[in-house]
């Protein structure tokens, strides 16, 4: 204690009438600097009133930074004599040291003599008091204030072992036995401490031989309970070094830009990181409100010690209890509250060991509590008083250990309006809104998103062990006019999965999966999880069998089609295209989704020709970006060319154009990799792609695994043993029912089990829409209008007036191009009516409107192909028999044009139910003012197409 000789205070020794009165302690108190008037008081040495001007000249002292105890203050004005002072500062001192563990079981005369040993001491903040090590020569306690106890690891980390205040001793064991301290003591704030040095302490043992062997019983409880605190201490080193472990590969440095905005968030980070006080960083989801933190850290004068991170909203304190949830807010304000301060071993159901608290492993570093506003409210209160006072008491402790650790809070809300709501609490908001700072989104730092995307494609292409050297213009243009709603995280994900899909140096626009997070239904059933599917979609022998089969029942139909009867009545080939394979194609559409495009014998000779054949051609850009008008023209050539030359009563027709369909795709495999074909400019996919959409299966995929514990997206890539995705995919892209054949690649290959095949509400996809898609917006139009022209076509007026137009050609072709046309106008007028102001002013009213015509779109196809196979399945075994030359009419089967004519109204009623439905969920999730009422003018698009889809069907012409 030699080096700390200038903060001592020297004291005349009093007479030896006043030491008489030491014999007899005075009640009990609490020891702070006015613990002195309360002597003087009850003896009547001074009145209250000059101790109270004592008290403001000490304090008057203080704002100059000079402190000078009362007692002398009291001396140099003369109102006590030093004498007095002596011995009432002897009084306080041995009424003290009887509150010490121990001295607790030593009679009052030699506590006297002790304190008459003592001497007193006055240290500022942060005055070491003896280090680790150092020769044990004196015992202390404390008179005012506060020390912390303290080691350092073998990495040289600060690790605090104990916060002690007055009333505590620290170190008896170098009193009772010389050894060096074992941990290092330093102050907290200015503090007071008695003094009792060992030489000293030794010569009143040797006075009193009674008092050395009880402090021989009192040093061997001491030694054990010492050795318990270091395997306690061991322990929390331990536990200490795994949690800085954890927690430093938690943070990467994303902070990247130059431009105005970006300048004035580095601006900010600057200001802050100059104090200690706490911060608030406010942001959208998926800002660098992480990275910011860890910036405000790097440039304090805390950049050397821990960094860390707690989420509010996902707290973790062990194993939650036997049956309990993790969704429990009491369970959750525990873990919080364990998380953040600790707990002692017993403390919790679950606390089976002592945990170490984030703040304090985080003692004079950073600790970055992110979702503030997830924190409970008793958490809250208790982080204000940790703020102010610097004290952590762990979970069923009530000694505090001190810790200085800087809080910084990030948020994604307003935290003043959970305030107004009274679910924050003013004095935590108060104390982190002092100093805050707004982390951009992303959408407002275009100018630096080149710079972004080049820093992380240099830094995942590092971790890949690849070097991209270029991007090419068409993927920084995707990723210029995306505005990116997940900002930097969900950059990160697309640039990452980029890299690691590229196989060459370059990155093209076909390895960019950009887009919201899938829509996947709430009601669901993943049949994955049932033994007969997992089975199924793991099987080799799928979906090559299912192929194999309809490559067999295609051959048939065109064989049967070019070489058989040329009649329709007696040539099935028209019977099985047009009264069943349509119809059923219709019905999977809402079953299966697109999971006949896994079987379809088209799609699987292009990707037979593209796997042992093709040129492997990059698929071109105009392909990828405008290949879904070419599908869209392809589809009303299609039905303008079965109703021009009557494909329905024409086997040869409906061969060629099952030739023409498969020539396409065989020259499609040849040229280029994968189903190119299907994915981008098959007619019939992209109609069954909007329809599936309908469907009450979806196939979905964990995107948390995709996104963070996927390595190689094998789903997408294939492997030795199974092909990549056809359709270019990959189940972590899949947002809707649009591109998805169910092929069961990415079953196969997957290790985590990611992929998920729901069950789920019909047309949920269609219900949840966030943004729109350019694919619906031009082709649902067009189906439209191409529904509108089939029952046009059927319809008696048509009939009355096609030969004004001269060739059947002009005359179908004028009724196809008014038929779009009126569909086209009616869209975008119904579109622009039925919605109110819309929240996002980037989304144009047709096209959320389109969403709500798929469900009518399908009807319409269920009923018009449901009418085709009534009429021509019961005739299949007629047919048949005419082709074999054998007469089977009596096996022939038929249903009335009434009852068709009420189950297509039906039909079609069920349809406009289902489209105001959606309508109205559309309505409540983008409108800014929702009606629940809603006008009849919104309706009334929906139900006048309804009216002309029912009018179609009741005046059609009867099939023949």
């Amino acid at each position: 204690m030699q080096k700390l000789n200038k903060y001592k205070f020297e004291y005349d020794k009093p007479h030896e009438e006043f030491l008489d009165s030491l014999s007899k302690p005075f009640p009990a108190g609490t020891y702070d600097l006015k613990k002195l008037g309360e002597y003087l008081l009850q003896e009547d040495f001074c009145s209250k009133d000059t101790i109270d001007l004592a008290v403001e000249a000490q304090q008057t002292l203080q704002k100059r930074g000079i402190y000078k105890p009362l007692g002398k203050i009291m001396v140099e004005s003369e109102d006590i004599s030093p004498e007095v002072l002596k011995c009432f500062l002897y009084h306080q001192w041995a009424d003290i040291l009887s509150t010490a563990d121990l001295f607790q079981e030593i009679p009052r005369q030699s506590v006297v003599k002790l304190a008459m040993i003592a001497d007193q001491y006055v240290l500022p903040s942060d005055t070491v008091i003896f280090h680790e090590a150092d020769q044990g020569d004196t015992f202390c306690i404390i008179i005012s204030g506060h020390v912390r106890v303290f080691r350092l690891t073998e990495d040289g980390i600060d690790n605090t072992l104990a916060t002690l205040g007055p009333g505590d001793g620290f170190g008896e064991i170098a009193l009772l036995t010389g050894a060096p301290r074992s941990a290092s003591v330093t102050t907290v704030e200015p503090t007071s401490i008695l003094v009792i040095p060992k030489n000293e302490f030794d010569k009143v043992l040797e006075e009193n031989p009674e008092l050395a062997k009880t402090f021989a019983r009192i040093l061997a409880d001491r030694l054990k309970a010492i050795n318990v605190h270091l395997d306690e201490a061991t322990e929390t080193e331990k536990a200490f070094k795994r949690l800085v472990t954890e927690q430093s590969t938690r943070v990467e440095h994303d902070l990247v830009g130059k431009c105005k905005v970006f300048q004035k968030l580095k601006n900010g980070i600057t200001d802050v990181s100059q104090n200690k006080q706490p911060v608030l960083i406010e942001g959208e989801l998926g800002t660098e409100r992480r990275s910011a933190a860890l910036e405000i850290h790097q440039r304090s004068d805390r950049a050397d010690t821990p960094f860390l991170i707690f989420e509010a909203e996902t707290a973790d304190a062990g194993a939650p209890p036997a049956g309990g949830s993790r969704h429990d807010s009491l369970q959750l304000e525990l873990d919080q509250e364990s998380a953040l301060f600790g707990h002692k071993k017993g403390a919790l159901s679950f606390a089976k060991t002592r945990r170490l608290g984030l703040l304090e492993v985080g003692n004079q570093g950073t600790l970055l509590i992110e979702g503030i506003d997830h924190l409970a409210l008793s958490v809250q209160r208790k982080l204000v008083s940790f703020i102010r006072t610097e004290n952590v008491y762990p979970l069923g402790s009530e000694n505090p250990v001190h810790s200085s650790a800087r809080i910084i809070a990030s948020t994604t809300i307003d935290l003043a309006e959970r305030v107004q709501a009274g679910k924050f609490d003013p004095h935590l908001y108060k104390l982190l809104a002092s100093q805050s700072i707004t982390v951009p989104p992303l959408r407002e730092r275009k100018r630096d998103l080149k710079l972004i995307v080049d820093h992380f494609i240099e830094r995942y292409s590092e971790q890949a062990g690849k070097r991209i050297k270029e991007v090419e213009p068409g993927a920084y243009q995707q990723i210029m006019t995306y505005n990116w709603p997940g900002n930097i995280d969900e950059l990160k994900v697309v640039i990452r999965r980029a890299v690691n899909l590229s196989p060459a140096d370059t990155l093209s626009p076909e390895h960019l999966f950009i887009g919201m997070a899938p829509v996947e239904g709430k009601i669901t059933f993943n049949l994955l999880r049932t033994e007969p599917a997992q089975r199924l979609f793991k099987s080799r022998l799928y979906p090559v069998l299912p192929q194999i089969v309809t490559i067999l029942f295609f051959g048939l139909l065109m064989g049967m089609g070019y070489f058989g009867s040329q009649q329709a009545g007696n040539n099935i080939a028209t019977t099985l295209t047009w009264g069943f394979w349509w119809p059923t194609l219709v019905i999977l559409w809402l079953l299966v989704a697109r999971g006949w495009c896994a079987v379809c014998p088209l799609g699987a000779m292009s990707e037979f020709f593209s796997k042992f054949f093709s040129l492997g051609l990059k698929v071109p850009s105009f392909v990828r970006e405008y290949g879904f008008y070419m599908a869209a023209a392809g589809l009303c050539l299609i039905i303008w060319a079965e109703t021009t030359f009557h494909m329905v009563d024409s086997p040869r027709a409906t061969a060629v154009l099952l030739t023409v369909l498969l020539s396409v795709n065989i020259a499609a495999g040849l040229l280029f990799r994968h189903r190119v074909w299907c994915r981008y400019l098959c007619p019939l996919g992209h109609l069954s792609g909007i329809m599936s959409r309908c469907s009450i299966l979806e196939f979905r995929a964990n995107t948390n695994v995709c996104n963070n514990d996927c390595p190689d997206h094998s789903c997408y890539t294939g492997n030795k043993d199974v092909n990549a995705c056809p359709m270019m995919q990959g189940p972590f892209s899949i947002s809707s029912n649009q591109h998805c054949i169910l092929c069961g690649n990415c079953i196969k290959v997957c290790p985590k089990q990611s992929p998920r095949l729901n069950l789920r509400l019909p047309a949920y996809e269609l219900w949840n829409v966030l943004k729109s898609d350019k694919i619906l917006s031009i082709i649902v139009p067009l189906i439209i209008g191409t529904q509108i022209f089939r029952g046009f076509e059927r319809s008696v007026l048509f009939h009355n007036v096609k030969d004004l137009f001269g060739p059947p050609w002009a005359g179908t072709s004028a009724a196809m191009i008014l038929c779009l046309m009126i569909a086209i106008l009616f869209v975008n007028t119904a579109g622009s009516i039925a919605f109110q102001k819309l929240k996002d002013a980037s989304l144009r009213k047709r096209d959320l409107f389109v969403y709500a015509l798929v469900p009518l779109a399908f009807s319409f196809e269920f009923a018009y192909n449901s009418k085709l196979f009534m009429v021509y399945a019961g005739q299949l075994l007629p047919v048949l028999g005419r082709q074999l030359g054998y007469n089977w009419n009596v096996f022939g089967l038929g249903i009335g044009p009434g009852i068709i004519k009420v189950l297509q109204v039906m039909c079609v009623l069920l349809g406009v139910l289902a489209s105001q439905a959606i309508i109205n969920s559309l309505a409540r999730t983008h409108e800014e003012t929702f009606l629940k009422r809603q006008p009849w003018k919104k309706r009334g698009a929906i139900l006048l197409l309804g009216a002309v889809y029912i009018i179609l069907f009741v005046s059609a012409v009867q099939i023949s």
